[in-house]
């Protein structure tokens, strides 16, 4: 849990004093993709965003396709940024250290979507599996790392 309050200081932060951005661009990311650890995040992130994207219908679609996108563009990098800065990690970690936090507001976005009205009161918050994604990131990294590959 303390990992995920430096993140949201850090992230409240630079939203109220804006430092230059720092985005990933397409050479920086295909470089990360020959990273095994990386590379398997990104397939396991693609593949939940196709069973999340699919299960959602109507205008609910739409919002999730932008909330996506907006990740994309800046919001895996401000959360790497602040895994880099507040916790010392590598680029390569912090990214995909970021990609399973996603993950895990996806897997939120699906279980609250499939509640009837009635279940409303279990609805999860977006940080209900931070601490289960960052540890299994952490988990990978180390297992790559460990066995020299």
């Amino acid at each position: 849990m303390k990992h995920l309050l430096a993140i949201l200081i850090f992230c409240l932060l630079t939203t109220v004093f804006p430092a230059k951005s720092y985005a990933l661009t397409d050479n920086e990311y295909n470089e990360l993709l020959k990273i095994p650890y990386f590379k398997q995040a990104d397939k396991e992130l693609t593949a939940v965003w196709k069973e999340v994207y699919h299960e959602v219908g109507g205008a609910y679609k739409k919002q999730i396709l932008n909330d996506q996108r907006q990740w994309v563009k800046s919001g895996r990098d401000i959360s790497a940024k602040a895994l880099m800065e507040e916790e010392g990690f590598t680029k390569e970690d912090a990214y995909t250290i970021a990609v399973y936090l996603r993950i895990g507001v996806l897997y939120v976005i699906s279980h609250n979507n499939s509640l009837s009205p009635d279940q409303y009161a279990s609805a999860k918050g977006d940080d209900y599996y931070y601490d289960m994604m960052y540890e299994k990131a952490v988990d990978l990294i180390k297992k790559y790392k460990n066995s020299g590959n």
